[in-house]
């Protein structure tokens, strides 16, 4: 039987038993502890055969009286990966037009558009570059094109069809995701930027309303890893804007993918005023499980291993290869063995931003991997700590440490 007390609701044996209380005006005892006394055990009486007939393992509910429905705890956190250019439905590099909404049955739509700088009829167009490559591919993403009225388009003519790319009039156009369109309880999780190698540079900035933006993040890529995945932490974000950096040659940059995490909408118990007193409220289902570093450290916890395919004893390097880019105490972090990792303390150099990030991202791969509806897939916390760790950047690799111990801390039911 589960009981229910709700703020501002009395507790039902309590208000029976208040009215039951009567007291004679002289103070009779018989009419204070006698009469009220038999009310009191009647009204507790009738308290439980209301709870009796409430609860969800008990009879059916007497006439006028609705059983309250239990919201499942097992709620599934849908993660969707939005490869624009393989959602752009072209068969060949080409534009696909100043603005393209992009629709998920499930996510709902993201509108990539991009910002004019022409003077009309000239255009700046969205450019689908990378058709038939592989999601991470550094020359797969989106990109523009600068159509000059009965000019050529630059794309088909120099080649110039990358954020960064200039029309060589002091044009350099940002390219604006917008997320108002996504279905209720989803939310972007990280967006992915490429071609970004060495020294070029990448800009964003962020807007809750469309017209004040604030610095989100910028930074330099490298040839070892072109392909970077941003972090995005705060879900009152509605707009990203992809702007010029400011790197070395080149520095021109695409916009691949975003990546949004579905909760499903609230559940409200079937309750009514008649039967409660008032409406209750209603329960938010959680949206997902995961397990902290602490748990899956523990010896006695090593069983709850077996079902991720992972040891205790493999090696760090075997989940995430960058971790070789870093040491500790003279070691390879990519050397220490996967328990080691969860126990890493971490530092204020960069080193110890990898030990943070390492720590957290272990733990995530292995509740990714037990199937604990963690909000992350095992592939996509591999994919995120290698390019976080691959960038050097103390900044990024924290923001995104941040998000994967904030998913860790959700509640463990493991035992």
């Amino acid at each position: 039987m589960r009981v229910r007390i709700v703020p501002g609701v009395p507790n039902r044996s309590t208000a029976f038993a208040n009215r039951g209380r009567i007291y004679h005006p002289f103070g009779d005892p018989e009419m204070k502890y006698g009469f009220s006394s038999r009310l009191a055990t009647a009204a507790l009486a009738a308290s439980a055969v209301f709870a009796l007939a409430c609860s969800e393992t008990g009879p059916t509910a007497p006439s006028g009286l609705k059983t309250p429905t239990n919201p499942s705890a097992d709620v599934v956190v849908t993660n969707t990966v939005w490869d624009f250019v393989a959602r752009s439905g072209v068969a060949s590099d080409v534009e696909i037009g100043a603005s393209h909404t992009f629709t998920d049955p499930t996510a709902g739509a993201i509108v990539a558009s991009m910002e004019q700088t022409l003077a009309s009829p000239g255009v700046v167009e969205l450019y689908s570059k990378g058709v038939g490559e592989a999601l991470g591919d550094e020359e797969k993403g989106l990109g523009y094109c600068f159509k000059p009225g009965g000019a050529t388009d630059e794309c088909t003519s120099t080649g110039e069809d990358e954020i960064g790319d200039s029309d060589n009039n002091g044009h350099y156009p940002s390219l604006i995701l917008d997320f108002t369109g996504l279905s209720t309880g989803t939310v972007v999780t990280s967006v992915m930027v490429t071609s970004l190698q060495s020294l070029e540079a990448y800009k964003v900035s962020s807007s809750t309303n469309g017209t004040t933006w604030s610095p989100f993040a910028a930074g330099v890529g490298s040839d070892a890893a072109p392909a970077i995945t941003l972090p995005v932490t705060d879900p009152t974000i509605k707009y990203l804007r992809f702007e010029v950096g400011s790197g070395g040659a080149g520095n021109n940059y695409l916009v691949a993918s975003a990546t949004t995490s579905t909760t499903p909408p609230q559940v409200c118990e079937d309750q009514t005023a008649s039967n409660f007193g008032g409406p209750l409220p209603c329960v938010y289902p959680p949206r997902g499980n995961g397990c902290t570093p602490g748990y899956w450290k523990q010896t006695q916890h090593f069983a709850s291993w077996v079902q991720t395919g992972l040891k205790p004893t493999d090696l760090v390097s075997s989940v995430f290869s960058q971790s070789s880019l870093y040491s500790l105490s003279g070691k390879r972090l990519s050397a220490y063995s996967l328990v080691d990792g969860l126990g890493f303390k971490g530092g204020s150099d960069l080193s110890g931003a990898a030990q943070i990030l390492l720590r957290a991202g272990i733990a995530g791969e292995l509740n990714a991997r037990y199937g604990m509806n963690y909000p992350m897939t095992a592939s996509e916390i591999v994919t995120a700590v290698n390019n976080a760790l691959a960038s050097g950047n103390r900044d990024t690799i924290i923001a995104l440490a941040t998000q994967i111990d904030s998913n860790n801390n959700l509640g463990c039911q493991l035992n």
